[in-house]
């Protein structure tokens, strides 16, 4: 699996049909900066695409699939 566009940890994922989502988290473990960045893995083409940032930084949060779609809290 190639690496993400922007390095981050803590962050929430979830599989919605062949795409992985990796949203927030923060940039560094000590004082880094939250991030609002969502990144889709498509497995079927091994490849990372940058999608609309959230409005809200979201940081070792939880996300889940509902009907085929997700939310993150």
């Amino acid at each position: 699996m190639p690496a993400l566009h922007f390095g981050r940890y803590g962050f929430s994922a979830v599989i919605a049909a062949d795409d992985i989502y990796v949203l927030g988290g923060k940039t560094s473990s000590s004082a880094g900066q939250y991030v609002t960045s969502v990144e889709r893995f498509n497995i079927r083409n091994n490849a990372w695409t940058t999608i609309e940032s959230m409005e809200i930084e979201h940081y070792k949060g939880a996300a889940a699939v509902v009907s085929g779609c997700f939310d993150c809290d």
